[in-house]
């Protein structure tokens, strides 16, 4: 079904005023943001059947698939480590839907609950190891004004505390605006953002 605009825009709106959740929760009951049912306690922003439905790309028990790492995430780079892939993004998909709720109807927890669900499924495999740190991908400051939040480093932060790992939202910079990735082949995408990013020492 095509995204709607539900409980979840209105309770980011209104919680960035500072407004109490719990009214929030009484006049906008809580449902999924995929089928619209009602969450219950244990659930956030999806409900476990939806959250279990999504079209599965990485299956930490087994590795992820080798054309999968090699085609459709690396674009035939090579690679520096371990590749992992969430779910498959389907054009008019409920993982697509998703994605555009929180890139354009500024859906952090959204992203965050994403994000908490996949780094749960990444605990006691490569990427679960000491002296590993999660680094989202910055967007440019002028993207960042207008879109209102970073959705990377929303879904980093769940990753991050799914997995059990430190998040590090300031070791790279976007030092050049690029226009959008939407349309162009794997090629173009490399060119677009070539020398868009610095890298900066870890804080802390």
């Amino acid at each position: 079904m095509p995204f709607e605009l539900s409980h979840l825009s209105v309770r980011n709106w209104w919680g960035s005023l500072g407004v109490i959740g719990g009214l929030l929760d009484a006049l906008y009951p809580p449902s999924c943001a995929a089928c619209r049912r009602a969450l219950t306690g244990t659930e956030a922003e999806l409900c476990a059947a939806c959250l279990a439905a999504l079209p599965t790309a990485y299956d930490a028990a087994t590795g992820a698939d080798a054309l999968t790492t090699a085609r459709f995430i690396t674009y035939g780079l090579p690679l520096a480590g371990p590749v992992a892939a969430a779910w498959v993004f389907e054009h008019g998909g409920t993982v697509q839907q998703l994605v555009h709720a929180i890139k354009y109807h500024r859906q952090p927890s959204l992203a965050h609950a994403l994000g908490l669900a996949f780094g749960r499924r990444l605990r006691g495999t490569a990427f679960d190891r000491a002296g590993a740190m999660l680094a989202p991908v910055p967007l440019h400051p002028a993207k960042l004004r207008a879109r209102g939040i970073n959705q990377a480093e929303w879904f980093a932060r769940g990753v991050a505390e799914g997995v059990g790992l430190p998040l590090q939202a300031d070791l790279r910079r976007r030092v050049r605006a690029s226009p959008s990735q939407t349309g162009l082949d794997a090629a173009a995408r490399r060119a677009n953002v070539a020398g868009a990013f610095a890298l900066d020492a870890p804080q802390g």
